[in-house]
């Protein structure tokens, strides 16, 4: 599975399975084949919340096998 995040301008923090990603203000974010054990990430259930500068989260719940 791969995310591209590209409102990376206003993103402040990414946290996968509470997990904090690092990310650099003002470039994009790919998480390039994220599998279980990459990141944070679980074989199973997986919770990705994308925070903004206002303090907006969005979150997006995906499976990985």
């Amino acid at each position: 599975m791969t995310f591209l995040l590209d409102d990376a301008h206003d993103i402040t923090t990414v946290t996968l399975n509470g997990h904090d990603i690092d990310i650099i203000p003002g470039t994009h974010l790919e998480l390039p084949t994220l599998k279980p054990g990459v990141l944070g990430a679980v074989r199973g259930a997986n919770e990705l919340v994308i925070t903004d500068a206002a303090g907006n989260p969005t979150t997006r719940t995906f499976a990985l096998t």
